[in-house]
């Protein structure tokens, strides 16, 4: 009866919550996690997963009807990548990525802790020679070794109450141990798993840091065109203003006799083709605001207000831009591209399974030890070493068929030449987008300038045409043309200057060198990755 009054209580005591549970393994993963950092970089940041109430989202929609409360969300250039790391969905799933390979990684290397065990058994026979009550209980602990040896002890008790006589019970302690000699003395299927899950996780820090130069990139980038797209909206603003002022204009000299009713109508169109602009640039604007909340994860329906002077600030210092030499930059990508180094890495896991399938076509011959203490008759407590046992041999597995393990090991031949392959190739794609971003750095430069000069004659050419109309030197075609001009070549010069400031944002990407947090981009220490060590 006491086993059955007990029995309850070890249960209670052996549940888990699944709290407890979740706590547990988070602590575990980033433990691990946070030292893998500290190996790579030399320090450790605190990885925090955000709960869908932590995201903005939460705070801007409401629940019931699933639209988007009257808050507006203000945004700055300074602050982007802040609200980006706290609110993206694809940032989300990158951390999530990162830890899963970190749970992976413990729940791999728990597989070489000492795991503890605690069985219990009961039951009650009843037959015609008498009924039989049977209870037992196994403690032990067992460990793996990463060499592939294998290590247990135990002690068991067991007990046996015939007829309503005395419960009898007997205990006994095993230790046994097997050590391989031959197959897998050297690469162990099993340490190759926890060798594979810390390389993983080395690899999913570095994924994850990738991960954040390119979407740091489509942030920025998707906020200064929402910006040059607002800009450009400014523009046919002022340019339908203008061109509605000059209509008025001509009406009046038209009433007055001055002018021809065929200038009036060529004013007339020029404003109603520049409302017309205005209503794309309106729905361009809708659009670029739209990309952007997207990315940033947000509802679409929320009202976003653009810090405007980010764009004014924008060209402060780009005509002095240092512009790194092609090798340079080639030695930049080859060395700083996270991606690269996963894919060398990974050439060298190929290598190494291929060395473990060769291992396999080994014979099997392990060593094993055992030893037996029974207890005292009826005593499972009381152990004097008169009656123990042990024993000490060799097993031996020639393994005659080697048919499986011959095609493992033709297909590790394969997967480490399709690794060097594909490794050969992202080398060489790394050094054509760095290349190409070079290419396009210099054809958005040169458009930069020559936009800034179309600007300056622009201007000049409306300003002297608005002179000559009012001295009636000029006609009004020639006050249209010129005023076409000039908000054609502000456009192109808000667009030339954004395109120059993303392309050296790609040139950081595609090199490796964009350095990212959550307060923004340090330019400075992306060009410091260029230096040619």
């Amino acid at each position: 009866m006491r086993f059955l009054t007990t029995l309850p209580l070890l249960l209670l005591l052996s549940c888990t919550t699944p709290e407890g549970a979740r706590e547990y393994a988070d602590r575990q993963a980033l433990a691990v996690l946070a030292a893998k950092e500290q190996a790579w970089r030399g320090s450790a940041r605190d990885l925090h997963l955000e709960t869908p109430a932590d995201r903005l989202y939460a705070s801007l929609v409401d629940p019931l009807t699933g639209l988007a409360r009257a808050d507006e969300v203000a945004l700055e250039l300074s602050s982007i990548l802040a609200l980006a790391a706290r609110n993206s969905r694809d940032l989300q799933q990158a951390k999530e990525a990162l830890q899963l390979a970190g749970l992976d990684y413990v729940s791999e290397a728990h597989h070489f802790a000492f795991i503890p065990k605690l069985l219990g058994s009961g039951g009650k026979t009843d037959a015609p020679t008498g009924d039989s009550l049977d209870v037992g209980g196994d403690f032990g602990v067992s460990k793996l070794f990463e060499q592939g040896a294998e290590m247990a002890a135990s002690f068991a008790v067991t007990g046996l109450k015939l007829n309503n006589t005395g419960l009898v019970t007997d205990g006994v302690i095993e230790l046994s141990a097997a050590l391989p000699l031959l197959r897998s003395s050297r690469l162990n299927a099993a340490e190759e798993r926890l060798t594979q899950a810390d390389r993983d996780v080395l690899y999913a820090w570095r994924a994850f840091e990738r991960f954040k130069q390119r979407l740091a990139v489509d942030v920025v980038s998707s906020y200064l065109l929402a910006l040059s797209s607002s800009r450009r909206l400014a523009n046919e603003e002022a340019n339908v203003a203008s061109l509605v002022k000059a209509r008025e204009r001509n009406e009046s000299l038209f009433e007055e006799g001055r002018i021809s009713i065929v200038e009036v109508g060529q004013a007339r169109q020029q404003v109603f083709t520049g409302e017309n602009r205005l209503v794309l640039a309106r729905q361009n604007v809708e659009r670029t605001l739209d990309d952007l909340k997207q990315l940033l994860g947000l509802p679409v329906d929320v009202r976003l207000k653009l810090h405007t002077p980010d764009l004014d600030s924008l060209g402060s210092g780009m005509a002095d831009e240092w512009r790194p030499g092609e090798r340079v930059a080639l030695k930049a990508g080859l060395r700083n591209r996270l991606d690269l180094r996963n894919s060398v890495d990974a050439t060298s896991d190929a290598l190494r399974r291929q060395l473990l399938a060769e291992d396999q076509l080994l014979p099997a011959l392990d060593l094993s030890a055992q030893y037996t203490l029974p207890s005292a008759a009826g005593k499972p407590m009381r152990f004097d070493g008169s009656s123990e046992t042990w024993s000490i041999g060799l097993n031996v597995d020639l393994g005659i068929d080697k048919h499986v393990e011959s095609f493992a090991l033709r297909g590790a031949d394969i997967s480490l030449v399709r690794s060097q392959r594909a490794q050969e190739e992202l080398a060489e794609t790394v050094k054509f987008e760095v290349r190409d971003a070079l290419r396009r750095l210099d054809s958005a430069g040169s458009n930069w300038r020559i936009a800034g000069e179309a600007v300056k004659l622009a201007e000049q050419r409306a300003a002297s045409t608005r002179e000559l109309l009012e001295e009636d030197r000029a006609i009004t075609r020639d006050y249209l043309e010129s005023q076409e001009a000039l908000i054609r070549s502000q456009n192109d010069h808000v667009d030339a200057a954004v395109e120059f400031r993303i392309a050296w944002l790609r040139l950081f990407r595609d090199t490796g060198t964009l350095a990212v947090s959550p307060e923004g981009l340090d330019h400075e220490l992306s060009r410091h990755l260029f230096v040619d060590e």
